[in-house]
C-alpha cells in the first residue's frame, strides 16, 4: 500500500518536472510513511520520473523498494495496492524461466507484464493503481483495478501527462490547468460526490475501474477496459439449486477473505456487528481459524451507536475486540478538519467514524479489512426496495396526469393534493417537506424510471442546483434498464459509480490517512461476478436483502445478534448542526468572506437554504451540510491550487 506519482512531459523542462516529482511526493507522504523513491529516464528530448511512498506490508526488506525496474530492463514500475495471488503467478513465471530478486508482490507485477502484457491484469486477484514505463516503446501505462479500490488521478496538459494516488500529488505541477468545472461542482452539489472519470479540475482526470490509459508521443492518449462485469458474469454458471448456491459462495468467501489475510504484518478487521463485516469475522475466525483482531467506533447517541452489537459478535466469534466510544466534541472537532481530509469537494459523514476507527486500528495492526460491497452486490440498500416502489406508484399514474400535477405543483400549488392522488404519502415515500416536495415535482416531470432514479439519491434536485450556481451539473451516466430489473439495474450502478466515487474514496483516504491498508475481501472480483450472475431471487429474498449473504452468515452467528433495522455508519449531522459547533460554520457560511460572497454560488438560494435550515424548517440536513463541506475544501484548497 502506497502513494505514487509521476510524469513524462519534454526533457527541456526536466528541472521543473522533477522539482514537481519531489514535491508530489512529500503531499502524499501520509499514504507511505516506510520508505520513498524516485527514479527517472531521460532521453533527448523526452523525460519520465516515477515517485513511490511506501507502507511496507509484503517483503519488507529493502528488495521490495520501489520505484522498480524489469530483469531485462525494459520496463520499471511504481505500484500501489496488492496483488494476493502473487505467489501462484510466481510460479507460473518461474516455470517460464524467470528469475526473481525479492518476494515482493511488486516484482511479479513487472515481470508479468514483460511476459504477457496488458493480459497479466486479468490475472491479479487484489486492489492496485499502478504505472509502467516501456523504455523501447517510449509508452506510459497506467492501470486501475476492477472494482476502484485504488485511486489514480491524471492530466495531460502541454505536453505534460503527470499522473498521482491523490489530487494533492499532482499540485506541484505548474502545467496543471486549475480552472474549475462547474458541471463537476453542481453534481457535488446534487450528489454528494463527483462520479466518473471527472473531477472538480476540468483538466484533471481519473483513470476509471477496470481500465487502462496510455500515452506516448507518437499515438498520443489512449484508453481501454480490460474487464466487464456483466460479461464476465454471463460465463458463471450459478448453480440453480439454493443450497449448491450458498455452498459455492461460502467456498468464493473463503477463498476472497485468506488471500486478504497475505500479510508480512498483523491484520485486523473492522466490526460493525453489521452483516457484512460480521461475515467477514466470521469467516476468518472460525472457517480460516485465524487468530483476530476486531475494532469498532460506538456513539453516546443510542439511535447511531452500534459498539453493543458489535462486541456480542465479537464475543461469540472469540476475537480479541477493542472498542471505543466517540464523543461529540471528538467527532466535531474531526468534521472541522474537512479540508485537510479530502482534496476535493466530497460529502460522505461516514468518513469520520471511519477515520477515527482506522485510527484506533492502526494503534495495533497495519493492516485492516473492511467489509464495503455487500450492499451493491447482494442488495443491501433499502433504496433497492423504496425507489422501485416510488417509480411503479408513479408509472401507474397516466403520463398525462402526472405531467399535469407535476405543473401544478412547481406553480405553488395542489402539493397536498397530488400526494394524495397519487396515493405516496400514505406509504410513507414522501412527506411534507420542502426537499420532499420539490423533489416529488420534478419527478411527474420526468419521462423515465431513469430520471426518478437520478432525483431520488439526490440531496439537491437539479432545479435547485440551476438556482444555486447558475447551471446545471454536466449529465452523469443513466441508470440502465436493460438489466431484468429495476432493483439489479441500481445494483449495478452503484457498483460501477456510487462505490468507486463515494465509498471506496472514503475508505482509502481514511486508512491512509493514518498509514493504515484497508483491505475489501467482498470486492474480490470473483465474487462480484458470482453475485451479478445470481438471479434475484438468491440477492433479495426470503430472508430479505442479502439473503444468500444471510443464509451463509446464519450458520455461523446466531441470528439475534444480526436480525435488525439496517443502520449506516454515520453521525447525528442535523442536531450537530443546529445545536453543536457546527452550528457556527453553518452560520458563517451567510458572511460576506465565505461562500455566500465567494462568487460561485448566487447568495440569495444559499441564504434560503440556510436560512430555512436554521428556523426549523424540514430541509434535508445533508443538503446543508455540502455547503459547509465545500467551505472547508475552498478555504483549504482553492488558494493552494491557485483556481
Amino acid at each position: 500500500m502506497c502513494g505514487i506519482v509521476g510524469y513524462y512531459g519534454p526533457s527541456s523542462r526536466l528541472r521543473e518536472l522533477a522539482g514537481a516529482l519531489d514535491l508530489g511526493l512529500q503531499n502524499l507522504s501520509h499514504r507511505g510513511p516506510d520508505d520513498h523513491g524516485t527514479w527517472e529516464d531521460v532521453r533527448d528530448a523526452a523525460a519520465l520520473g516515477f515517485g513511490h511512498r511506501r507502507l511496507s506490508i509484503i517483503d519488507l526488506s529493502p528488495s521490495g523498494h520501489q520505484p522498480m525496474v524489469s530483469a531485462n530492463g525494459r520496463y520499471s514500475t511504481v505500484f500501489n495496492g496488492e496483488i494476493y495471488n502473487f505467489r501462484e503467478i510466481r510460479t507460473e513465471l518461474a516455470a517460464q524461466g524467470v528469475q526473481f530478486r525479492s518476494t515482493s508482490d511488486t516484482e511479479v507485477v513487472l515481470e508479468a507484464y514483460a511476459l504477457w502484457g496488458i493480459a497479466a491484469v486479468e490475472r491479479f486477484i487484489g486492489m492496485f493503481a499502478l504505472a509502467i514505463w516501456d523504455r523501447i516503446e517510449q509508452r506510459l501505462l497506467l492501470i486501475r483495478d476492477r472494482a476502484g479500490v485504488k485511486p489514480l488521478y491524471f492530466f495531460l496538459h502541454e505536453g505534460i501527462l503527470a499522473f498521482a494516488s491523490e489530487l494533492r500529488g499532482l499540485q506541484p505541477f505548474r502545467s496543471w490547468p486549475r480552472e474549475l468545472d462547474h458541471g463537476a461542482l453542481g453534481e457535488f452539489f446534487q450528489f454528494g460526490y463527483i462520479a466518473g472519470n471527472r473531477t472538480i479540475f476540468r483538466a484533471v482526470r481519473v483513470v476509471e475501474p477496470r481500465t487502462w490509459t496510455s500515452y506516448s508521443t507518437s499515438e498520443g492518449l489512449r484508453s481501454g477496459r480490460y474487464w466487464s462485469l456483466e460479461s464476465a458474469a454471463s460465463k458463471v454458471d450459478v448453480p440453480r439449486d439454493e443450497n449448491a448456491a450458498k455452498e459455492h459462495l461460502s467456498r468464493l468467501l473463503e477463498s476472497a477473505c485468506a488471500y486478504r489475510l497475505v500479510s508480512d504484518v498483523p491484520v485486523g478487521i473492522f466490526l460493525s456487528g453489521g452483516i457484512d463485516s460480521s461475515l467477514v469475522t466470521a469467516i476468518i475466525s472460525s472457517r480460516l481459524g485465524a487468530d483476530t483482531r476486531t475494532y469498532t467506533i460506538g456513539f453516546a447517541e443510542a439511535a447511531y451507536d452500534e459498539s453493543q452489537w458489535a462486541k456480542a459478535v465479537a464475543a461469540h466469534l472469540g476475537t480479541h475486540h477493542t472498542s471505543e466510544r466517540l464523543t461529540m466534541d471528538e467527532a466535531e472537532r474531526a468534521v472541522e478538519c474537512w479540508g485537510d481530509l479530502f482534496d476535493e469537494p466530497f460529502g460522505d459523514t461516514s468518513a469520520i467514524p471511519t477515520m477515527l476507527v482506522a485510527r484506533l486500528a492502526r494503534t495495533q495492526v497495519k493492516v485492516a479489512l473492511s467489509a464495503d460491497g455487500g450492499d451493491e452486490l447482494f442488495g443491501g440498500y433499502v433504496n433497492y426496495s423504496t425507489i422501485p416502489n416510488k417509480i411503479r406508484a408513479l408509472e401507474r399514474v397516466p403520463a398525462p396526469l402526472r405531467r399535469f400535477i407535476g405543473h401544478a405543483m412547481a406553480s405553488r400549488g395542489g402539493a397536498a393534493l397530488a400526494a394524495n392522488i397519487i396515493g405516496l404519502r400514505s406509504r410513507g415515500s414522501f412527506d411534507k417537506s420542502e426537499d420532499r416536495v420539490r423533489k416529488l415535482t420534478e419527478a411527474l416531470l420526468r419521462r423515465d424510471s431513469a430520471g426518478v432514479f437520478e432525483l431520488a439519491v439526490s440531496h439537491t434536485t437539479p432545479n435547485q442546483v440551476q438556482q444555486l450556481l447558475g447551471t446545471r451539473s454536466v449529465s452523469r451516466p443513466s441508470l440502465s434498464t436493460s438489466s431484468a430489473s429495476l432493483e439489479e439495474a441500481m445494483m449495478s450502478w452503484d457498483f460501477h459509480h456510487y462505490l468507486p466515487s463515494d465509498i471506496l474514496v472514503k475508505v482509502d483516504r481514511m486508512t491512509m490517512r493514518v498509514g493504515l491498508e484497508g483491505r475489501e475481501p467482498l470486492l474480490d472480483h470473483r465474487l462480484a461476478e458470482f453475485a451479478f450472475a445470481c438471479p434475484l431471487r438468491f440477492r433479495i429474498g426470503k430472508l430479505g436483502a442479502k439473503h444468500l449473504l444471510r443464509s451463509v452468515l446464519y450458520d455461523l452467528v446466531p441470528r439475534h445478534l444480526i436480525d435488525r433495522p439496517k443502520q449506516g455508519f454515520g453521525i447525528p449531522l442535523a442536531s450537530w448542526m443546529r445545536t453543536g459547533r457546527l452550528n457556527v460554520h453553518v452560520r458563517e457560511l451567510l458572511s460576506r468572506d465565505s461562500l455566500f460572497g465567494s462568487g460561485l454560488v448566487d447568495p440569495v438560494a444559499l441564504k434560503r437554504a440556510v436560512e430555512g435550515f436554521l428556523s426549523g424548517a424540514r430541509v434535508d440536513p445533508h443538503r446543508i451540510w455540502l455547503f459547509v463541506a465545500f467551505e472547508f475544501w475552498r478555504r483549504k484548497w482553492l488558494q493552494g491550487y491557485g483556481a
